[in-house]
C-alpha cells in the first residue's frame, strides 16, 4: 500500500512456514527490539545500512508471523527511522485489530 500524498509504503505478508524467531537467529544481521502489538509478542527490526525502512514482526502463532514493512517511498522530507518504525507499529496494530475482529 502506498500513501497518495505521503509517498510512504506499507507491505504486509503473513508467513506460515517459519516463526518470527528467525529474526533473532544467529544468521539474522539486524537489530531486534522486543515489543507487543495488541497483546501479541512482536519484534521491531532495524537492518544496518537500511535506514529508509523498518519492519515489525508479529508472532501470531507457532511457526507463523505477520511481517509488516514500512518505508519511505520518496517523500520530499524523508522520515527518520524512528518515525518509520512507529509507522510499522501502527500498521501492525491496525492489521491485528482487523484480523482479531477489533476496531
Amino acid at each position: 500500500m502506498r500513501g497518495t500524498y505521503s509517498g510512504q509504503v506499507a507491505r504486509l505478508a503473513l508467513v506460515t512456514e517459519e516463526g518470527a524467531e528467525l529474526w533473532i537467529s544467529d544468521e539474522a544481521q539486524n537489530t531486534a527490539k522486543v515489543t507487543t502489538v495488541v497483546g501479541f509478542p512482536a519484534l521491531e527490526i532495524r537492518t544496518p545500512g537500511l535506514d529508509t525502512l523498518c519492519n515489525v514482526e508479529v508472532d501470531v502463532a507457532k511457526g507463523e508471523f505477520l511481517d509488516v514493512l514500512f518505508r519511505d517511498g520518496g517523500s520530499a522530507t524523508p522520515l527518520t527511522q524512528d518515525d518509520l518504525c512507529l509507522g510499522a507499529q501502527r500498521v501492525a496494530e491496525a492489521a491485528m485489530a482487523s484480523l482479531s475482529g477489533g476496531h
